[in-house]
């Protein structure tokens, strides 16, 4: 399986730094952004399985908009919104919007940590809910085509006992031949 891909954006320098470090410890392949527009132009390539950005970015492009580039690229992407002017108005603006998680700056690795594992546990389940579905669909498939030859099979069936029926009230051949045609009929 491929390493999870993540793209960190933050105009403070350091901040980056931390959400480098903890990305690569977590397993991701990391890119990083110090503006919304550097990150909107990384957004227009590969998709990534997690970005964590700052709400407030320097430049035109902000961290909901972010958010909302990386969401119209894949909607499994997940997106951590960190910030340093928390408002219970703009984490609730963030999970409207599709956020996973928001966090509050200073940034503090064992929280980090704890908020990535959840995003890696998060991201497995949508890959085997993915799975799951696609195997209920196979298996819906595999169920009504079965059913439908069953179906056939039963309509043939109940033609040959109607006709095997019409054979053996016949008057027109001995009891034994008609036996032996509805047999026959029954046969094929």
């Amino acid at each position: 399986m491929a390493a999870q891909r993540a793209l960190a954006v933050d105009d403070d320098r350091p901040t980056r730094i931390v959400l480098e470090k903890a990305l690569r410890r977590a397993g991701y392949e990391v890119a990083l952004a110090e503006d919304g527009e550097a990150a909107a132009a990384l957004l227009e390539g590969p998709c990534y399985d997690l970005v964590l950005t700052d709400l407030m970015l320097s430049g035109s492009i902000d961290g909901l908009r972010v958010l909302e580039l990386a969401k119209q690229r894949s909607e499994r992407t997940q997106v951590i919104m960190v910030t340093g002017y928390a408002s219970v108005e703009g984490a609730v603006e963030a999970m409207k919007r599709g956020a996973t998680d928001y966090m509050q700056k200073p940034i503090h690795f064992a929280d980090l940590d704890l908020r990535l594992q959840r995003a890696i546990e998060y991201r497995q389940m949508l890959d085997e809910t993915s799975h799951l579905t696609e195997a209920i669909k196979v298996t819906d498939r595999i169920a009504s085509e079965t059913i439908a030859q069953l179906e056939n099979g039963l309509g043939v069936l109940r033609d040959r006992i109607q006709q095997a029926r019409a054979t053996l009230v016949n008057d027109s051949n001995t009891p034994q031949a008609r036996i032996e045609a509805a047999l026959r009929v029954l046969a094929e």
